[in-house]
């Protein structure tokens, strides 16, 4: 399995991630709602969301990295440099040596 493969699997993985932190955001918001109709605190259930709503963010973020990646991958695939030299992996914004997220 080469690189393309291993990124297809993470956006898959990301994508998941995702879904599970939106799911988690959206109970978390019902939990804000109920708390609010009684006379208990939601500051510690609105700090939560709040964290909750960072870490989707940056997983979406990683996402956006994810595709670059595999776009970056693509396009050497269908385009491979004709020198037969491979360009250094550092020079492209998308090359894991670039990303933060590796």
């Amino acid at each position: 399995m080469g690189e393309l493969d291993d990124e297809r699997r993470q956006l898959a993985k990301a994508d998941q991630d995702i879904a599970a932190g939106e799911a988690r955001i959206a109970r978390q918001r019902d939990l804000i709602e109920r708390l609010q109709k009684t006379p208990h605190d939601a500051s510690d259930a609105e700090a939560l969301l709040g964290k909750l709503e960072e870490v989707v963010r940056a997983w979406r973020d990683h996402r956006t990295q994810i595709l670059r990646r595999i776009d970056y991958l693509e396009t050497e695939e269908r385009n491979p440099i004709s020198s037969g030299r491979p360009m250094q992996a550092s020079s492209h914004p998308a090359s894991p040596e670039r990303s933060r997220w590796r």
